[in-house]
């Protein structure tokens, strides 16, 4: 797909691993603003509220696992913007894949 780029190792490494991510962990155990924001929306009185709570760590969770990249910050390897559009679809792609694998490895 990208024979003729300068850094293929470079390329390959992040399809592979994506970037390095610094831990999302909040300073002190305190919660972040997106957690506060959606905890003040649940009503203490309700009797599910515990359900609530829980589905809400889900969502932030699955938000901080999400990979996001910019063209500006993340552009490796002098890509131009349709090609790099196109490095970040094949690493979308390997997220899914390592995703169902770990799914396949569970069940067996």
């Amino acid at each position: 797909m990208f024979k003729d780029a300068p850094n293929k190792n470079q390329i390959i490494n992040f399809v592979r691993q994506g970037r390095a991510k610094k831990p999302a962990v909040p300073i002190g155990g305190e919660p972040s603003p997106r957690e506060v924001e959606l905890m003040s929306r649940i009503v203490l009185a309700d009797p599910y509220s515990a359900f609530d709570r829980e589905k809400i760590k889900g969502i932030l969770k699955e938000e901080d696992e999400q990979e996001t990249y910019s063209y500006e910050k993340d552009n490796i390897g002098g890509l131009n913007e349709e090609e790099f559009e196109k490095l970040i679809s094949e690493r979308m792609l390997r997220i899914k894949f390592e995703k169902e694998k770990t799914k396949c490895t569970q069940v067996l």
